[in-house]
This record gives structure tokens, C-alpha cells and sequence, in this order.
């Protein structure tokens, strides 16, 4: 489902015509004398033949904004969407917003109340600027890589996985993370919500989950219950049988204040996999320590202006013993089914980040509820 203004129909149908069948850029070439034009685009096939979809159909709905000015873009784009699904429940929606609308706050921004709402019927939601649909073939075919990808996911497929040979064990990442919803000075005031998401070893995102709200003083429980609670599911889905070797990872980002967030998880994986024998690692993710490696092997590479780059940097995967049971691990940067441009951070942080930032705006929209994002779309890319 496709919804947009109706001040921008003609550059929308354009803009889903080459996002379904693919755009053409010819190159000129030379070879053996004779001149051709050759494809060169990075979009050429369309979202159908990248992801082997038959026949997708994309179903126009029109937001009455050219002779309804005087009503409140929230509530145009609302009421739109009501409509909608009164009648159909499409497997994804993709909502078209003015660049002055998209910049409106979140309690009058009519992407947020539209996504508020399809979330709430188990409808996954990808939002584009107008600016974006006027792009040059150039500039588009870029932008339609990332939109198909992050598209793709939210319908629950798998854009890629990583080259990782499978183990006969069970092997799982499990991203630790949380939302701060106020930004209180106070911590009695604060609110949070633990965020945990589930990876197979090959990066293949299983299932999330949100905790309950709670105060800050409240959240070493809430966040033992929801573990709890998570690895209970992921060893009834798994068959966890008794004197089965699991290997469990877990990420976090930074550490609470006066919380052993290592010391919690422990004791949620010895409280559900007694029966098991559990290999257990927590590992914090982070761009700033106290350490500083040097390989004197490495001379670095020379850029085009004589300069040299990264000189005694070392290697990515180059492991340091700190103690008995700590290692330092290096490594640089990740994909996401976000786009296909690499992130600063693990898709077990990245993706718990995208989570907090959308939880902490929908909050402001009125009747918003995540109960929701636990049941139907648990297994869902919504936030992507």
C-alpha cells in the first residue's frame, strides 16, 4: 500500500515504476575498436527481479491534501489510513510525506501518526520525501538500493547473511539494549524499556523483544525477567534437548551506572539452560577504552596524494588477552538490512538504536501502544 498526497501523484507513479521494474543508465564503451553502450546502472532489475517476487503489487491510496489544506496533515494522513483498513491489510506500506510535513513535531508529524497506526495492525511501514521522488537516475538508483533492502526485510525476507559455517551446536547473538524515554536529570523520574534482539550465528535476525516500561530502579528486574523470558521462547523454537551444547553471545553497548548488566544475563542463562551445557560469552561493544594497539607490522597503505593510511593499525580480528577470562577484540564496520552501506556499529546494537529512537517518538503520538510490536511483529524489520 502505497500513500501519498495528491499534489504529487505524477512524480510518485514515476518514482514506483523504477523502484518495481528498475531504472537505465547506459555507460558509453571502447573495446576492440568498436563504440556500444553498455548497462550501468545498480538498479537495473527492479524490486520484483532482485528478490524473485511475482508480481508485487503496489496499490495507490491518495491523501486529499490539494482541496483539504485547512485540515491538519496528521489527521489527513490518519484518516486515510483508517480507511485502509477498514477494507485491506496489506503485507507492507509505504507512506509519502510533503519535506515540510516530515519536519512537523512528532505529535502533529503525519509519518509517525500513520506509522503509529499500521504498526498497531501488525503492518510494517517504510516512509520516503517528496524531495527524494525528483532525484536524478544517478542519485535514485543509490536510493532505491537502500529502500528495496530495508523493504525487503520488513516483509520478513532476508536480504543476505553473513559467509559463517553453521555449527552443530546451537549458536546465538543476543543484543542487549534499552530506551530511555525521558530525558530527566532524575532517575526516579526516568523511564525505560529493555530492548533485546536475537541473531543466528550468520547474522540472520530471529526475533525481539520489549520489556515493560519501568524506573530506573526497577530495570535490573525487568531486564532479568524479559532475558528470562526470551530464552525460554528461543529454547521451546529451538528444541532444546537435555545435554544439548549451546552457544549463547551476548552484545551490549555501554554499561548502566552501578548495574552488571554481564552478571544478570549470567544468571538468566543459568536459570533456563540447567539442562544444557551453555558456552557463555557477554561482549561490550564500544568505540572508546582505555587501550591503544600497535602493530608495527603494518605500514599502512599509500593514498593518491603520497600520504599514508593506517600505519600500525591493527588487522580486524586481531584478538588481545587482557586476563584470564577478557579479550580485546578489533574490528571496524557492519552491515544492516538497512542499506547496503556499512555501519559503525553491530546490527545487535544498530538495530536496538533504531529501535529506542522510534519507541521514544511514537510515545508522543496519542493511543500509540507497543504491545503489538511483541506479538505480530516480533519477528518483524519494522524498525529499519
Amino acid at each position: 500500500m502505497v500513500l501519498f498526497p495528491d499534489t504529487v501523484q505524477g512524480a510518485v507513479e514515476n518514482f514506483l515504476k523504477a523502484f518495481r521494474d528498475g531504472i537505465s543508465i547506459k555507460k558509453k564503451v571502447f573495446q576492440d575498436g568498436i563504440e556500444y553502450w553498455e548497462e550501468n546502472s545498480k538498479y537495473s532489475g527492479g524490486f520484483a527481479k532482485i528478490f524473485g517476487l511475482v508480481n508485487p503489487k503496489l496499490t495507490l491510496r491518495q491523501i486529499p491534501w490539494l482541496n483539504s489544506k485547512q485540515k491538519p496533515p496528521a489527521v489527513a494522513y490518519r484518516e486515510a489510513v483508517a480507511q485502509v483498513l477498514e477494507k485491506t491489510m496489506p503485507d507492507a506500506a509505504i507512506v509519502i510525506l510533503l519535506d515540510e510535513h516530515a519536519r512537523l513535531p512528532d505529535p502533529e508529524n503525519p509519518y509517525l501518526q500513520s506509522k503509529a497506526l499500521l504498526l498497531m495492525a501488525g503492518i510494517p511501514v517504510q516512509g520516503i520525501r517528496a524531495s527524494t521522488l525528483g532525484q536524478s537516475r544517478y542519485s535514485l538508483q543509490y536510493t532505491l538500493q537502500n529502500l528495496s533492502v530495508a523493504l525487503y526485510a520488513k516483509m520478513n525476507g532476508l536480504p543476505w547473511t553473513v559467509d559463517h559455517d553453521l555449527t552443530i551446536s546451537d549458536e546465538l547473538v543476543i543484543g542487549i539494549g534499552n530506551c530511555e524515554l525521558s530525558g530527566s536529570r532524575f532517575f526516579e523520574r526516568q523511564r525505560f524499556v529493555g530492548i533485546t534482539t536475537v541473531f543466528r550465528g550468520d547474522g540472520n535476525y530471529l526475533l525481539g523483544n520489549l520489556s515493560q516500561e519501568c524506573s530506573y530502579s526497577e530495570y535490573p528486574n525487568i531486564l532479568k525477567t524479559s532475558t528470562v523470558s526470551i530464552l525460554q521462547d528461543i529454547k521451546r523454537r529451538n528444541g532444546w534437548q537435555a545435554g544439548d551444547t549451546v552457544r549463547l553471545v551476548f552484545h551490549a553497548a555501554r554499561p548502566f551506572k552501578n548495574l552488571d548488566v554481564a552478571d544478570i544475563v549470567a544468571q538468566c542463562v543459568a536459570e533456563v539452560g540447567e539442562e544444557q551445557n551453555i558456552e557463555f560469552a557477554f561482549l561490550t561493544v564500544s568505540h572508546e577504552h582505555p587501550f591503544t594497539l600497535l602493530d608495527n607490522s603494518q605500514q599502512g597503505i599509500v593514498m593518491k596524494d603520497g600520504a599514508k593510511k593506517g600505519q600500525l593499525a591493527p588487522q580486524r580480528g586481531i584478538i588481545v588477552q587482557l586476563g584470564r577470562y577478557t579479550r580485546l577484540l578489533c574490528t571496524n564496520t557492519s552491515l544492516s538490512w538497512r542499506s547496503l552501506l556499512p555501519a559503525s556499529n553491530p546490527v545487535t546494537i544498530y538495530y536496538s538504536e533504531l529501535i529506542a529512537e522510534l519507541l521514544a517518538r511514537l510515545r508522543n503520538i496519542r493511543d500509540w501502544s507497543p504491545a503489538l510490536l511483541n506479538i505480530k511483529l516480533r519477528a518483524s524489520k519494522w524498525f529499519l
